[in-house]
């Protein structure tokens, strides 16, 4: 699962990315997964101008998943819910974004 800056720098600025994760992203075999809860994140940072993007958002979504197969993960009731269940870190954030995608991948890697 991307996150949010790889997200946008696999996008638009591949130089940001390490060698490694730009080799996993080319890797054909490998499959990219996008939460929904990283669009909403980067949506907002467009609306508050504190975020520019080279094309609208919905474009770059689908660009993504047209040319890399790209995956929206959705969010659930059950990864909401399942926040008292799954063992996070002392030191997570605590910010609700970050804890649906902690939620997410932790729920993701265990299936």
């Amino acid at each position: 699962m991307l996150d949010t800056h790889t997200f946008l720098w696999w996008d638009g600025q591949k130089n940001n990315l390490t060698p490694q994760i730009l080799t996993l992203c080319q890797d054909e075999t490998n499959d990219l997964f996008l939460s929904i809860v990283s669009v909403w994140e980067i949506q907002i940072k467009v609306q508050l101008k504190k975020l520019t993007l080279r094309i609208p958002l919905p474009e770059i979504i689908l660009h993504q998943q047209h040319t890399n197969q790209l995956q929206i993960l959705p969010i659930t009731l059950e990864h909401i819910f399942a926040k008292p269940a799954v063992p996070l870190p002392a030191k997570v954030v605590t910010a609700p974004a970050g804890v649906i995608l902690r939620i997410r991948l932790l729920l993701a890697s265990a299936t």
